[in-house]
C-alpha cells in the first residue's frame, strides 16, 4: 500500500511540474504579444498620423530624438517639436493615471532614396542599460516601419 502512495505523489508531482512548466511558456507569449501589440499599435498609429500630415503639408513630420520610454536612464518623456506638429502624443508620459510607456519611438526620413518616413520604437533601458521590455536585462527590441510597408521587428528578444 505504501508503494501506490509514493507512485502517487511521483505522479503527481510530474503533472504539477508540466503544468508549472506550461503557465510560465503561457505568461511568456502573453507577455510578448502584449509587449509587440504596443509597439505595432503606436507605429500604426504614428503611420496614420504621417499620412494625414502629408496630405495637409505636402511633407511629412520628423523628429530625430527619441519620444516615450527611458533609454540608458536618460528620460524621454518630453514632446519633440516633430512629434507635436505631428499630434503624436503619449498619454504615458503626460498623464500620471496611465502606464508609463515602454518604448521610446521616433521619425527619421526613409533610408531608401525615395523622400518619406522611417518610424521607429526601442525598447526602453534603465540607467544600468538594462531592458524594460525583454526578459533578458541585455535584450533588445527595436520595430521599423517606413511608407507604404508592414510594421517589422528588427531586432527582438522573443
Amino acid at each position: 500500500m505504501r508503494s501506490i502512495t509514493i507512485q502517487g505523489c511521483l505522479g503527481l508531482a510530474l503533472v504539477v511540474c508540466t503544468l508549472a512548466g506550461l503557465g510560465y511558456v503561457g505568461f511568456r507569449q502573453l507577455s510578448m504579444r502584449g509587449t509587440q501589440a504596443e509597439a505595432r499599435l503606436m507605429l500604426s498609429y504614428m503611420q496614420t498620423l504621417q499620412n494625414v500630415y502629408h496630405i495637409e503639408q505636402g511633407q511629412f513630420a520628423r523628429f530625430d530624438q527619441f519620444y516615450g520610454a527611458p533609454l540608458h536612464g536618460e528620460d524621454h518623456c518630453e514632446q519633440p517639436e516633430g512629434a507635436a506638429r505631428l499630434g503624436f502624443l503619449l498619454h504615458g508620459c503626460h498623464d500620471l493615471k496611465s502606464p508609463a510607456p515602454r518604448y521610446a519611438y521616433r521619425s527619421l526620413p526613409q533610408i531608401k532614396p525615395k523622400a518619406g518616413y522611417r518610424l521607429e520604437a526601442e525598447g526602453g533601458t534603465d540607467a544600468q542599460d538594462r531592458s524594460l521590455v525583454c526578459f533578458g536585462a541585455d535584450d533588445r527590441e527595436l520595430w521599423v516601419a517606413e511608407q507604404n510597408t508592414e510594421i517589422v521587428a528588427v531586432q527582438s528578444c522573443w
